[in-house]
């Protein structure tokens, strides 16, 4: 039986990329810096109102181009010249950051509740390096116990969540008798507060609710109906995306706002400036009516652990399906090592088994990325660094997106309602005042997306104004050191392959007198390379001619720019 996604497996999907371990810790992080329990209160409803909007913009695309990839597909299709540059760029990013060292190493921490106080980098390591290849192996060989490892850890994470709420707030009316006002949370008022702890606590929840975009990575998995599946166009399958990436956003923004209010209902600011880390533990205490402080850590820790080996299920199912799409695309080394499929869990969109080459550069660009525990072995500052830099270089691919979605929405949405004219639904009639009332929430959705990522981005640049409102003590500028670092390997590795490639072609996506949209794109051939040619360089007239590369200029799939140094 060939392998299709249902909603709520892809609902799961996103609710494990976003419910992490960091709820357990940002909350109390988020409070002390803000110093005033009514804006604590209000910051994280907000955020997840800000993620629908985020989620809005990542669907308008995925409406218009509704394919394995996300972002490396959107990007592709928005800024195609210079050709391969900036897909070049994200796929290096995206193949060396989006691993789930961050959460494999929570897992390894917690997994061991009673040395955490005293914990061992190599057993973290192992551990962590070991949790990816199981997970990796079990998607790779047993796909379908991998779905169900995802909605088993997603609907127990949720279900620890909701317990806990409920258990909080029924103990805390039977303790005062009565329901409290929203009077109570009115203590500090914040002049302590630094403008810039303000923003840093506002990057916090921005980070807590990173993730919403992952169904996205493997919408053609997506089932599209049973006649229709088939179809690369089907709405039923965008219909789908939609709902469980919208009904995630929500589910997450109702526990977090929940979670962080009892939190703040229960706790004072002098206990959650000492006790930042170990907040969840006491909140649990308190909720269920306990003393036994070991014990209930050990239980949190447990939680913790559950919702670190979701996150890495998730990350690794997701992931792998961009990542062979990179590989296909031969904008890595060793493309057709990573590309390659396996004879299992074939999929019932394209009836290809499960990305075994992908699975394995996941695995050990994880198991590579691990060793960093060695940094900072007694905390969680280095996974949450690590789960950072990805999120951190996130922001900048959002804002190509969104200034993209600004200045070229026309062509996005006559891409959407060409995909509805093929999938033989009806477009919906829109009057003059629903039209005008699109264009304003358009503009107004695009440019909170905007400045949003661009908030994120800019952050790390002003550091020294308070170093110590992180919750790490590793300087930020490491985050946009590593991601130029990266990227602008990306757009080297560009070069080189337009540089070296022995053919380069646009195709065109047509295949007997049908078009595939998602095969549409820039398709490269190289020569035999070896360490005496790996770099046998055009004339600089050559090469800017192929920067200067259109697709109008190609009229068919076979037409090519031949290299002159293969002739």
């Amino acid at each position: 039986m060939l392998l299709v996604l249902h909603t709520l497996e892809a609902t799961c999907l996103i609710l494990n990329q976003m419910i992490g371990w960091s709820i357990f810790v940002l909350p109390s992080f988020v409070a002390v810096l803000l110093e005033n329990k009514t804006a604590a209160a209000i910051i994280w409803p907000l955020g997840g109102l800000y993620t629908l909007l985020c989620a809005y913009i990542n669907l308008e695309y995925a409406a218009a181009w509704p394919f394995n990839g996300g972002e490396f597909i959107y990007i592709s299709r928005m800024f195609r010249y210079p050709p391969l540059l900036l897909m070049c760029s994200f796929a290096w990013f995206f193949v060396a950051f989006s691993t789930p060292a961050g959460s494999s190493l929570v897992f390894a921490q917690q997994i061991v509740p009673r040395q955490l106080a005293q914990p061992n980098a190599w057993r973290t390591m192992y551990i962590a390096s070991a949790l990816t290849a199981v997970i990796s192996w079990i998607h790779y060989r047993h796909p379908r116990i991998g779905l169900f490892a995802n909605w088993a850890s997603a609907a127990a994470k949720i279900s620890f969540l909701v317990v806990m709420i409920c258990a909080g707030l029924i103990r805390a009316v039977i303790d005062t008798h009565s329901i409290p006002p929203f009077d109570e949370f009115r203590g500090h008022s914040g002049e302590n507060s630094t403008a810039y702890s303000k923003a840093v606590a506002v990057l916090l929840v921005l980070y807590s609710y990173h993730g919403w975009q992952a169904a996205t990575y493997v919408t053609s998995e997506i089932y599209g109906g049973e006649e229709t599946h088939d179809d690369e166009c089907s709405q039923r399958r965008v219909k789908s995306l939609k709902s469980s990436t919208y009904l995630a956003v929500c589910v997450v923004t109702v526990i977090y706002s929940l979670f962080n209010w009892l939190l703040l209902w229960m706790f004072d600011f002098e206990t959650m400036k000492n006790h930042k880390v170990s907040m969840t533990a006491l909140l649990a205490m308190k909720a269920f009516g306990t003393s036994r402080m070991e014990d209930t850590a050990c239980s949190i820790s447990f939680c913790i652990a559950t919702c670190a080996f979701g996150n890495v299920v998730s990350v690794l199912y997701t992931n792998k399906k961009v990542i062979r799409k990179i590989a296909w695309k031969r904008l890595i080394p060793y493309y057709a090592t990573f590309q390659a499929s396996s004879t299992y869990g074939r999929s019932k969109w394209d009836e290809k088994g499960t990305p075994r080459g992908a699975l394995l550069l996941v695995t050990l660009i994880t198991h590579v990325t691990t060793w960093l525990i060695f940094l900072r072995p007694v905390s969680e500052e280095v996974p949450f660094f690590i789960s950072s830099i990805f999120t951190y270089g996130h922001s900048i691919v959002g804002i190509l997106l969104g200034s993209g979605f600004l200045q070229h929405y026309r062509e996005i949405h006559e891409r959407r309602l060409r995909n509805e004219e093929m999938a033989c639904t009806t477009p919906h009639p829109d009057d003059r005042i629903s039209r005008v009332f699109h264009v304003a929430f358009r503009w107004f959705a695009g440019g909170i997306f905007l400045l949003g990522n661009i908030f994120v981005l800019v952050m790390p640049f002003f550091s020294v104004m308070d170093p110590r409102a992180y919750p790490w003590t590793l300087p930020t500028w490491i985050l946009p050191l590593a991601l130029g670092v990266v990227c602008s390997y990306g757009a080297f590795a560009a070069i080189y392959i337009l540089s070296t490639c022995s053919r380069i072609w646009f195709d065109d996506g047509r295949r007997d007198s049908r078009v595939f949209q998602h095969k549409r794109g820039w398709m490269l051939e190289f020569p035999n390379i070896n360490l005496t040619n790996f770099w046998i360089p055009h004339h600089p007239g050559a090469l800017r001619e192929r920067f200067a590369l259109r697709e109008e200029s190609f009229d068919g799939e076979h037409t090519s720019l031949v290299s002159q140094n293969s002739v």
